[in-house]
């Protein structure tokens, strides 16, 4: 289902819109005349061009998936019609279409326009918790994080939502979601990762989320620190602060594990792992090495790809191999220094 609601950016605005009643319908007036206003519903023409939008202006595509979204119940199917006593234009759903109707907005009665019911006056609602504005009370992102994880990451996984940690009886910190992810059979790990996520839709992380995301760091050593958001670009705030906390995450353990690992997941992650081809072929400066590290399950060297990708950090890898050149060139310069 995630699949269908998280494909594009264009079908996360269109279900929030409705569920903001932010959408602009046109309806008409007198002297064929036409104006736009706010709905909570959209006509089916709308409906159809946002689904077009979605899937590369493919219309049996598009139809699919509309049809799609009602019969898995985030969209309900009614009629627009216009009432004759307020002239206000509302939503009816099908089930409740009677030869006599009750306007909601003045609850004066008019009679259904058997005889000749308006154009294009067929017309969706967001259903169920996908009427919730805040693009579900991002809980969109939340889902789409956890089908990647899931899909991309491991072989089995064990989630909890929106969850608070306690100190002394007392709410202490509020995480997005957890997961214990299995890593695949090429992984070099047995033992499950712990990841604790922090989602936003299309707002921007705050510096407090930053501060939560570091007392995890030690409550949890050893677990994978995760920001996902819908956004393409993260703004250069967000990358110093994620950068001081990846920086720290590199640290090892007595294991010679990294302390807490930092994952990144944007639009390229979350919308493109539901696009048709492979999924390797959104980073094509790194396909071969991306299909490596997923078939792998290596999760702590895709968390260093994020980095390098959204953060423009460097691998451990590199820091290490230059570190190791600068005491190498000191050595020699040291040598080849005449004695005194």
């Amino acid at each position: 289902m995630t699949g269908l609601f998280a494909r594009s950016i264009e079908v996360l605005r269109f279900l929030d819109r409705m569920a903001s009643q932010e959408l602009e319908v046109e309806i008409p007036l007198e002297n064929n005349k036409r104006t736009k206003v706010k709905k909570e519903f959209s006509p089916q023409s709308e409906a159809t061009a946002a689904m077009m939008r979605a899937n590369g202006g493919k219309q049996d595509m598009a139809d699919i998936h509309l049809k799609a979204l009602v019969r898995l119940k985030i969209l309900k199917q009614g009629l627009a019609l216009t009432c004759p006593e307020c002239t206000q234009a509302s939503w009816f759903g099908i089930e409740t279409l009677t030869p006599n109707l009750t306007c909601p907005k003045c609850f004066g009665e008019f009679p259904f326009p058997e005889g000749a019911p308006p154009k294009d006056s067929w017309a969706y609602r967001v259903a169920g918790p996908f009427a919730s504005t805040g693009y579900a009370k991002g809980s969109y992102c939340v889902a789409a994080a956890l089908h990647f994880l899931d899909d991309k990451i491991g072989t089995r996984s064990t989630w909890i939502t929106s969850f608070e940690l306690l100190k002394n009886g007392k709410k202490a910190h509020e995480i997005d979601f957890g997961l214990l992810v299995q890593p695949s059979p090429g992984s070099h790990r047995s033992e499950p990762y712990l990841i604790l996520g922090e989602c936003k839709s299309f707002d921007v992380f705050k510096q407090e989320e930053f501060q939560k995301a570091a007392k995890l760091a030690k409550l949890f050593p050893g677990a994978v620190l995760a920001f996902c958001i819908f956004r393409d670009e993260l703004s250069p705030k967000e990358k110093r602060e994620l950068a001081k906390l990846a920086r720290a995450g590199r640290t090892k353990t007595a294991s010679g594990k990294q302390s807490n690992p930092v994952l990144i997941l944007t639009s390229k992650e979350l919308i493109g792992q539901y696009r048709l081809g492979l999924f390797e072929s959104l980073y094509p400066k790194h396909e071969r090495f991306v299909r490596s590290l997923y078939f792998q399950g290596d999760l702590v060297q895709i968390c260093e790809l994020t980095q390098t990708l959204y953060l423009g950090m460097k691998t451990s890898h590199e820091v290490r191999m230059e570190r190791r050149k600068k005491v190498s060139e000191r050595r020699m310069a040291k040598q080849a220094s005449p004695a005194i």
